[in-house]
């Protein structure tokens, strides 16, 4: 225990320095595709699915305007004969007349009707049916992959006895590989020791 703290300054930057040797040598090389990331709750996650589902859902409309409400465009006067059918006229005078028109569109159909009394129209109704599509995209994500530095100590026993001590700092990679150095005493004597360890 003696010697390991009068060589505590050099163990510690071997383990440093044999680390930052593992890291620039290129032992955690970055993935040839770059995975998508989105942001949720200001923390980042990869995207590792996506899914888009169209959902079509009714929606019916009825909506009823006044003929005072509607706009009048233009009126055009045109020359009386003189002689006419009072009587037609103002049989269609006073005559109410209901007009109906379809437009069928890419979700539905639009219907309008106008009821047109005393030369101008009394109303208009409208009535919508639509198969509106609801379309949800779902990303499926999980946390982003980082590395992680572990340190501990560690004893050897041999016979009953503690015969080891040693420092230890390990490394691991985003891909969940595990690098590690190592320095001890055994035997009165400084030990370095390197570990790499992979999940299986």
């Amino acid at each position: 225990m003696k010697l390991i703290i009068q060589n505590s300054r050099s163990i510690f930057a071997f383990l440093l320095g044999a680390l930052a040797a593992f890291y620039f040598k290129g032992c955690f090389p970055e993935p040839a595709i770059q995975p998508k990331i989105v942001k949720v709750d200001g923390k980042k996650y990869e995207v590792i699915a996506s899914k888009s589902d169209t959902e079509y859902i009714t929606k019916t409309e009825k909506k009823y305007v006044k003929g005072e409400d509607i706009y009048h465009d233009t009126t055009i006067f045109v020359e009386v004969p003189a002689d006419v059918d009072t009587a037609a006229i103002l049989l269609n005078f006073y005559t109410k007349n209901v007009f109906t028109d379809t437009f069928n569109i890419q979700y539905g159909k639009f219907i309008i009707r106008d009821t047109v009394q005393f030369n101008k129209v009394l109303g208009r109704s409208y009535y919508a049916n639509l198969l509106v599509p609801v379309i949800t995209n779902k990303q499926i994500v999980k946390e982003r992959p980082k590395v992680q530095v572990f340190t501990g100590l560690g004893v050897g026993v041999y016979n009953k006895n503690i015969n080891e001590v040693s420092a230890h700092l390990f490394l691991k990679t985003k891909k969940n590989t595990l690098f590690g150095v190592g320095a001890g005493v055994f035997d009165s004597k400084i030990n370095y020791k390197f570990n790499i360890l992979l999940k299986l």
